[in-house]
């Protein structure tokens, strides 16, 4: 039976073979009146009718889900194609690079790591995620910059035709967009309308090749450190 959930609360979902963690992030969540934890999954093979069941706004995938973590999260991506709405979290004991990259490529909007007393980051967390925004410590996000290969921006471009090259403004959008800005947030920015925002976007992901802001992000962080060149110890 789907729970209710009223529509001024965060509906989540919980997926952890461990019912005692998964109890305890349950009861983290609940103790705050803006999440309702829709259903605690145990069984990953129950996770496709949970998802249909509740259409959760979040689903909170733990670590210890080995058999989505072993296929490298395809089928979670796969499963997840029908539940567009929803935007997955992936919960670790400590950053694993491999796994924080893989989840990343399955397109995760974050990837959280559980340590004591962070109750209330998570739930920023979560709330950063429902906006439609990324979630990324530093160090995360260096594990994903070291993936990607070296790439100098300036020769690309340039090799770029010329209709290929990003115009000024859609330059303005990249920045506002790896500095975790919402569509509306950037809208307001530019004093333009949501719609053009989207436009922009949308011919950044064309003229770039890429699929989704986490790409763009990558893509301005490896271009900001090559202008910037290699750092300088100190004598």
């Amino acid at each position: 039976m789907k729970k209710y959930v009223p529509p001024n609360r965060i509906s989540v979902l919980v997926a952890d073979p461990n019912p005692i963690a998964s109890d305890l992030l349950a009861r983290a969540l609940e103790s705050d009146q803006e999440f309702e934890v829709v259903e605690q999954v145990s069984e990953m093979d129950r996770l496709a009718s949970s998802l249909e069941r509740h259409k959760p706004k979040v689903l909170l995938l733990s670590i210890h889900c080995k058999a989505l973590v072993a296929e490298r999260f395809q089928l979670l991506a796969s499963l997840l194609t029908t539940h567009a709405d929803v935007a997955w979290v992936l919960l670790l004991d400590s950053s694993e690079p491999e796994t924080v990259v893989d989840a990343f490529r399955a397109r995760a909007k974050g990837v959280f790591v559980c340590t004591e007393g962070d109750l209330n980051l998570l739930r920023k967390c979560v709330r950063q995620v429902v906006a439609g925004q990324i979630w990324i410590d530093p160090v995360q996000m260096n594990h994903i910059i070291s993936t990607v290969p070296t790439v100098h921006w300036k020769d690309a471009v340039a090799k770029r035709p010329v209709s290929c090259v990003l115009t000024p403004r859609e330059e303005e959008v990249v920045q506002l967009l790896s500095e975790g800005l919402r569509n509306r947030e950037i809208a307001a920015r530019l004093n333009l309308s949501d719609n053009t925002i989207k436009n922009y976007i949308f011919r950044i992901f064309e003229k770039l090749g890429f699929s989704n802001r986490v790409e763009v992000v990558l893509y301005a962080t490896n271009r900001t450190q090559e202008e910037k060149g290699p750092a300088r110890s100190a004598s």
